[in-house]
């Protein structure tokens, strides 16, 4: 079957076992039944002359049929359809039903099977047409209404029309009264669940999408407002859905071609949400990069002269900001100080305070030649050129000590701690040999690494049982740090670490994760939909996050069994990410996002560190539309007194 989809007026499907599609052609003057299984044309009704517009009214196995001939004058037909038993082939009729001289407005909508309503734009009233009864009782006028507007909704669930005027939504009750809902909306979608009746409104101008449900108990019409989303950008469509176990979707298309999909009952009901520091003036400069250390987020503009420290419980505070006069090289922060490095070979510790305080500072050594640490309550130093130890303990009076000489040549300065052990690990020049260094006993050890020479290392990592080597060639080496003799190799394209888990990219291709737990020996792969910029695991090592920035897609998938739990889109994301175990850390638009992790298991979140626990409504309810059945009802001034409704 082809169709030139200009020339249709209508079409309709109806029918539920086997269905039957009814045809309405421009300049045609016939009305087409297609049989759907093996689209074949089954009858046609013809007419005395074309018509110019047609439509229905389908109810299961028949429908309503209005057609509007040049000359001004309608018709009304009845179509059915029904088999009597399988053996014979399916009877398909159709009746005349009434014949309407002059077009009572410029606009029409059926209510029901028996009543079709005409209204002009502006006005207010509306005239029905009952089509099925004795031509005397045919016409009715309904007045003193709100002006129409040019589009009318009819809601199918409660036979209602409901339309915008300027300053609300207006719903015409088939018992022939109305009532309004207050508010200047642009568009609006009407939607159903069951026995429950929505209403989705979007106001244009204030970018905002109000959800409405509305009934009528003892007679009494009542609505609420069920959510509300606010947008960002300018929305040309959208469509709701309401879902009996994810709450209310919403999707949208931007005016700008994107898509958005939004759950409006988990940005009415999460108790935590987004949490933004772009109201706070000491942030208002440019954030070029952030990372987290010893429980704070520290911030850095391009020029890296301006540093700012927040913590990230539950919600982001901002702590101190700092500015310096050098671009800072290299930093580090205990639980009290901050230690900065800048170009200028200028070595300063200041106090963690909203005012902070200058406590030391030294020029004694050369930027290429050192790298810092933080290990405890002291600050680390590893001076490649002095092949040298020093230490600043900040429990006690802030002063610079020799703690060891090295008996290797290390340049290269790669050295990294684990904290958990309170030990400082250095690589040799030639990849020889490990010093470690424990802060504990203060005894220092060499040990061999297994590593070729000719191996070119240039970065190391440490995770809580292993040091791991990265070399020139894209190849990781693990050194275990409770048997340095066993060594294992990987190659790779780019490395995360985490916990006791690396990721890893495979080489082949940058849509293939490889994770590999080092306690349990357990290797698995992810395979990704789309390529990601920047990707990290939690402390524990049981969520894995990337971020797609071309497409603004942020992706959580599950270790365990490397399954995709989100993707959520977020505008303008930047690809910096630090993720830790309960909570993630994005970039956008120049605000810091602070999203919660929640495991699927957890029955409660805590709000904020010292407030009591508070329940989670979306863990209470399996059935998350369920959480939306406490918002209070609003009791309009009409009552339905018509038998009819």
């Amino acid at each position: 079957m082809q169709l030139n989809i200009d020339h249709l007026l209508d079409i309709e499907f109806i029918g539920f076992d086997e269905q039957v599609l009814l045809i309405c052609s421009k300049d045609s003057q016939s009305i087409d039944v297609w049989r759907c299984f093996d689209w074949t044309l089954y009858k046609q009704y013809w007419f005395d002359e074309p018509f110019e517009q047609c439509s229905f009214f389908s109810e299961s196995q028949s429908a309503i049929i209005k057609v509007t001939f040049r000359t001004g004058i309608i018709q009304y037909l009845w179509v059915g359809f029904w088999r009597e038993n399988l053996n014979v082939p399916i009877i398909i009729k159709f009746k005349f039903l009434a014949t309407l001289e002059v077009k009572l407005g410029d606009q029409s909508i059926f209510l029901n099977n028996e009543t079709d309503i005409y209204y002009c734009e502006g006005q207010s009233y509306l005239r029905f047409y009952y089509f099925q009864r004795p031509k005397r009782i045919q016409l009715k006028r309904i007045q003193n209404l709100p002006p129409l507007n040019r589009i009318v909704y009819r809601c199918e669930k409660n036979k209602s029309l409901i339309w915008l005027t300027n300053e609300s939504i207006v719903i015409f009750h088939s018992c022939e009264n109305h009532f309004i809902i207050p508010g200047v909306y642009h568009y609006l979608q009407i939607c159903d669940n069951d026995e429950r009746l929505f209403i989705c409104c979007l106001d244009k101008n204030t970018l905002r999408i109000d959800i409405f449900e509305w009934t009528f108990n003892n007679m009494i019409h009542m609505y609420r407002q069920l959510a509300c989303i606010q947008l960002d950008q300018t929305v040309s469509h959208f469509t709701c859905y309401f879902d009996k176990d994810w709450g209310i979707i919403v999707n949208c298309a931007l005016e700008n071609g994107q898509l958005r999909k939004y759950n409006a009952t988990i940005m009415t009901y999460l108790p935590v949400k987004f949490a933004t520091l772009q109201e706070n003036s000491s942030l208002r400069e440019q954030i070029d990069y952030f990372e987290i250390q010893n429980d704070f987020i520290v911030t850095f503009d391009q020029a890296k002269c301006d540093v700012n420290l927040l913590t990230y419980s539950n919600r982001l505070s901002f702590v101190m900001h700092l500015r310096v006069s050098n671009a800072i090289s290299q930093f580090a922060i205990n639980s009290s100080y901050l230690l900065v490095f800048d170009c200028k070979n200028r070595l300063s510790i200041y106090s963690i305070c909203s005012t902070p305080i200058l406590l030391f500072e030294t020029t004694e050594f050369y930027n290429e030649s050192i790298k810092i640490h933080s290990l405890a309550s002291s600050f680390l130093i590893v001076d490649g050129d002095k092949q040298q130890i020093f230490q600043i303990n900040t429990d006690h009076p802030l002063v610079l000590r020799t703690i060891t000489h090295l008996k290797i040549q290390c340049h290269s300065l790669l050295s990294t701690v684990v904290p958990k052990r309170a030990k400082l690990f250095i690589l040799s020049d030639d990849n020889s040999t490990l010093t470690i260094w424990d802060s504990n006993t203060r005894i220092i050890k060499y040990l061999p690494t297994l590593i070729n020479k000719s191996t070119q290392i240039n970065k190391i990592y440490s995770l809580s049982t292993t040091i791991v080597f990265h070399d020139n060639r894209q190849r990781i080496y693990l050194w275990y740090i409770d048997n340095g003799n066993q060594i294992i190799t990987f190659d790779h394209d780019r490395l995360e670490k985490e916990g006791n888990c690396l990721t890893l990219i495979d080489p082949n291709g940058n849509k293939l994760f490889v994770v590999h737990d080092i306690n349990k020996s357990l290797y698995g792969d992810i395979r990704l939909e789309i390529s990601l910029d920047t990707f990290c695991l939690t402390e524990d090592g049981k969520y894995l996050f990337g971020i797609c920035q071309k497409e603004s897609l942020l992706f959580m998938y599950r270790i365990d069994d490397r399954k995709c739990l989100e993707k959520i889109f977020i505008d303008n994301l930047s690809p910096l990410l630090k993720v830790s175990n309960d909570c993630l850390i994005l970039l956008r638009n120049n605000e810091l996002l602070l999203i919660s992790i929640i495991d699927q298991d957890a029955s409660t979140l805590k709000r904020n560190s010292d407030g009591p626990s508070k329940k989670c409504i979306l863990f209470e309810n399996e059935e998350w539309l369920d959480c939306h059945k406490d918002e209070p009802w609003i009791m309009t001034s009409f009552a339905c007194t018509s038998k009819k409704s």
